[in-house]
């Protein structure tokens, strides 16, 4: 058995011949509240084979202590938890390209991550970040430095200006920031050259000083865009090019 998907079950606990899938490549146990994870994960490192794992929709407010031997994942999903911090070697999953902090699909359920540890710059293989949903005026610092980035997801985040950590990120193809305070986008939007998909919806609801009002010039030079939503903005005028 490579793959497991027990999501959106009542499970109590995972029975102890659980161990024997040693070729179990992927795991869901997305949205079962009733497990207790410690024991759980003290059993996953057993699994060298185990690239994806999905614990989203738990309740979890933290993440057992030994979470950060789980060196072999390449794709964690954490979304629409209660999370207010993550582990401070987190940095050791060295392997991860692909993690999820955001928020539940209904975007109830939300993480409460405001501060990242220094390790969480260490995950330069990083290709896909979602941040939906986590209150911050700014994404992590950590953010410059994973130049094989390739998505960017940070809705609905309270962030006041066009994230300065993207800038030299030149293999993203795409950028969600809908919905923050973001007023101006920067004219090195247009180093963006990979950039395919381009989403900065307003909030209709919002001050007029929070919404974008002119694209740069430079964005034609985003030669591979297919989609650009600039949804519930202010826009005057659209760049001649």
């Amino acid at each position: 058995l490579k793959s497991l998907n027990l999501a959106s079950n009542n499970l109590l606990s995972l029975p102890e011949s659980f161990t024997d899938l040693a070729s179990l490549e992927s795991l869901s146990l997305k949205n079962n509240p009733y497990l207790s994870f410690e024991p759980i994960v003290e059993r996953l490192l057993q699994f060298e084979n185990l690239h994806v794992l999905d614990i989203s929709d738990n309740n979890l407010t933290d993440l057992p202590k030994n979470f950060s031997k789980l060196i072999h994942l390449t794709d964690l999903d954490l979304s629409g938890n209660n999370l207010t911090s993550l582990p401070k070697n987190i940095g050791l999953i060295s392997y991860l390209q692909v993690l999820n902090l955001g928020m539940d699909a209904s975007g109830t359920s939300k993480n409460a991550i405001t501060k990242f540890p220094s390790s969480f710059s260490k995950l330069t293989r990083m290709r896909v970040l979602n941040l939906n949903g986590l209150v911050m005026s700014q994404l992590p610092t950590a953010v410059s430095s994973f130049t094989l980035l390739e998505e960017i997801y940070f809705e609905w985040c309270g962030i006041n200006k066009f994230p300065d950590q993207l800038h030299g990120l030149t293999n993203l193809k795409l950028i969600d920031g809908s919905f923050n305070y973001i007023n101006s986008i920067p004219t090195w939007i247009g180093d963006f050259t990979q950039l395919q998909t381009l989403k900065l919806d307003g909030d209709f609801f919002s001050k007029s000083t929070t919404r974008i009002k002119v694209l740069p010039d430079e964005i034609s030079k985003c030669t591979n865009l297919q989609i650009l939503s600039m949804n519930d903005q202010l826009l005057q005028k659209l760049p001649e090019g």
